[in-house]
């Protein structure tokens, strides 16, 4: 990563709570109550898979912790998205997408490509930034050649 780029990353937030919660529910198997000890001896296999699922979790939990990986990376060079780099030159717009289901909304950042294919998606879901700072960075780098099309008037 160069100086002057700007990275994104996902939001830690949910895993630290998740993994406190499961690291608590293998903790509380082993060290806790008498029934938890009687359903070991009583159904051991169900009881086993139990706990190598909690555990699996709660391993995924702490990867997402200490992953350091970046999500989204503004560059002078374009916009790179899961080690692929789109340059400057080939976006001709974007816009911030809502997509409302009956549990959450998810965002997405759509950029309309001059090359085919004709769209490229970023999802925002769950990554520690807002739809003004995305804005901003791609003002900041793209220049004004890149048209904001939630902003544009329509025709």
């Amino acid at each position: 990563m160069a100086p002057g780029n700007i990275t994104i990353r996902k939001s830690k937030s949910l895993y630290i709570v998740l993994s406190v919660l499961f690291t608590g529910l293998v903790a509380s198997f082993f060290l806790g109550y008498k029934e938890t000890k009687i359903q070991l001896q009583e159904n051991p296999v169900a009881a086993g898979l139990f706990i190598l699922f909690i555990v699996c979790v709660d391993a995924y939990c702490l990867y997402g912790i200490f992953d350091n990986k970046a999500a989204i990376i503004f560059s002078p060079d374009g916009i790179t998205h899961k080690k692929k780099t789109i340059p400057w030159e080939n976006i001709k717009g974007y816009k911030i997408v809502e997509s409302p289901s009956d549990s959450m909304t998810t965002l997405s950042l759509v950029l309309t490509l001059k090359t085919r294919p004709r769209e490229y998606s970023i999802s925002l879901l769950g990554l520690n930034t807002s739809e003004t700072h995305i804005r901003n960075c791609i003002k900041t780098f793209s220049g004004q050649s890149i048209i904001d099309e939630d902003l544009s008037p329509k025709n």
